[in-house]
């Protein structure tokens, strides 16, 4: 579900729809939790070190 920037009306209706609609909360839901289990600690930990790496030059730090 995607509303327009800087639309509060659309944030408003569309979490009028999602309070609203039990079968819509209940879809949401489970593709947030799908999409959430593709991440891991691991590679967050990665991301950021190489996010470190990256914008200090520094090659001296390694996650693993």
């Amino acid at each position: 579900m995607t509303v327009p920037v800087g639309d509060p009306a659309a944030l408003a209706a569309a979490a009028a729809s999602v309070a609203g609609d039990e079968g819509l909360r209940s879809r949401l839901s489970a593709r947030g939790r799908a999409r959430a289990a593709a991440f891991t600690w691991n590679e967050a930990a990665e991301a950021v070190w190489s996010l470190y790496r990256r914008v200090t030059g520094s090659r001296a730090f390694s996650a693993g």
